[in-house]
């Protein structure tokens, strides 16, 4: 009866190990990903000087960031208009305009009364009307990753935790009649529990890593299906396959041994607690 036992702890470990992981994942990612549509070309605008124009001065830069809703202004590399005008249109002969790149809140006449007012020749490109929806969409995001993470996290503990109470209290049913003979011998009852909890932690830990297994498959099939929405992929994702360089999800490698500790100081404080319960 006791290997149906830890078998089920342990499906039960696997499983809260990719809940955990697949709640933080999504956690981040989501974040990440709120930020990335925030910032990115759906409130970028753009503004191409003519051809001659010489390179965009300080105070030409100061000009435009006074525009109101205006924020992080900056005049981009050649490398950068190259880039860009080869998404529009491969190759683009030189010289290349000089491009003033600007995050933009407010509404495109505005800006396009302000670019022109201060540069003429100056040709807009706005941020299109399509997007205009997407910062009260990103603003939803956060409070949701962070509720799912939260009712993910603590359901799939709570799923560990519940069948370890479980399992500790059928093993101690069945072993009732054995117990009860150490007890009536004067034999310390801690003794005979220390190898039951230990099997417990040990399955714990087994589960959590088999869960790993599953989990890490998971996070790169989903990362590789999400990459067209984003720019990048998320660095806690993607680093979480590279343990050269720190990640919050490394920490998912550290679940065994938390599952192992917890699944002994779990059914070690039920026996505890049972002790001064009368045997069945």
């Amino acid at each position: 009866m006791a290997r149906p036992r830890l078998i089920l702890l342990t499906l039960c470990a696997a499983l809260s190990t990719v809940g955990i992981g697949l709640s933080l994942a999504s956690m981040w990612g989501g974040i990440f990903l709120a930020q990335q549509w925030d910032i990115g070309p759906a409130r970028i605008a753009l503004i191409l000087l003519p051809t001659e124009h010489p390179p965009p001065s300080t105070e030409l830069l100061q000009h435009f960031s006074e525009i109101p809703g205006a924020s992080h202004v900056r005049s981009l590399s050649s490398a950068e208009v190259n880039t860009l005008l080869t998404q529009w249109n491969a190759p683009w002969p030189n010289p290349v305009p000089p491009i003033i790149a600007l995050n933009y809140t407010g509404t495109p006449s505005r800006l396009e009364q302000s670019v022109k007012e201060t540069l003429p020749t100056a040709t807009l490109i706005a941020p299109p009307q399509q997007h205009s929806s997407i910062p009260s969409f990103t603003a939803i995001i956060y409070p949701a990753s962070l509720l799912s993470a939260l009712i993910g996290t603590l359901t799939s503990s709570a799923v560990l935790i519940i069948s370890i109470a479980l399992s500790a209290q059928s093993a101690r049913l069945i072993q009732s009649a054995d117990l009860t003979l150490l007890a009536q011998l004067g034999c310390p009852l801690h003794r005979a529990y220390w190898a039951t909890t230990l099997r417990f932690g040990i399955s714990c830990c087994i589960g959590s890593i088999l869960g790993l297994l599953i989990l890490l498959p998971m996070l790169y099939i989903l990362m590789a299906l999400l990459s067209p929405l984003m720019h990048q992929a998320p660095p806690q994702v993607s680093l979480l396959f590279d343990v050269s360089h720190p990640s919050r999800l490394h920490f998912l490698y550290l679940l065994p041994l938390f599952y192992a500790v917890l699944g002994w100081m779990v059914s070690e404080f039920f026996y505890y607690t049972s002790l001064r319960a009368p045997l069945p």
